[in-house]
């Protein structure tokens, strides 16, 4: 199907559901979505790429905290954490729907999340 044809369609069905709302709206399309699950298949050098980009992430993240243990270091990690873990989802999702405060959230409840793991962790060593 090529582009025109594409746009064509994405006009039919914003046509059909110009009377929902803009939950109902989304709902509908993750229905169809979910209905027809597909992702490309990754392969070769981006593969690589990608897992040497989780290694470095790591070493961003975990490293600061290493060298200078605190539950201040261990925030920061936890936020690093999240919004990496934030900028992929939202480059790989399907739709790019940037959902401000739901990204906010999962980014403070890692920050949070980080700094208790911490803390429970100091208490026993």
């Amino acid at each position: 199907m090529n582009k025109q044809s594409q746009e064509n369609l994405a006009t039919k069905v914003e046509e059909l559901l110009a009377e929902t709302s803009e939950q109902e709206y989304q709902e509908i399309l993750d229905i169809a979505a979910f209905r027809r699950p597909w992702r490309p298949v990754r392969r070769g050098l981006i593969n690589i790429f990608d897992q040497f980009l989780h290694v470095s992430y790591a070493f961003i993240v975990f490293l600061p905290v290493l060298a200078w243990p605190s539950l201040w270091t261990a925030a920061v990690g936890g936020f690093l954490l999240g919004v990496i873990r934030e900028v992929e989802q939202y480059r790989n999702q399907d739709l790019h729907i940037l959902m401000f405060w739901d990204r906010l959230q999962d980014i403070i409840f890692f920050t949070i999340g980080s700094m208790l793991i911490y803390y429970v962790a100091s208490q026993f060593i």
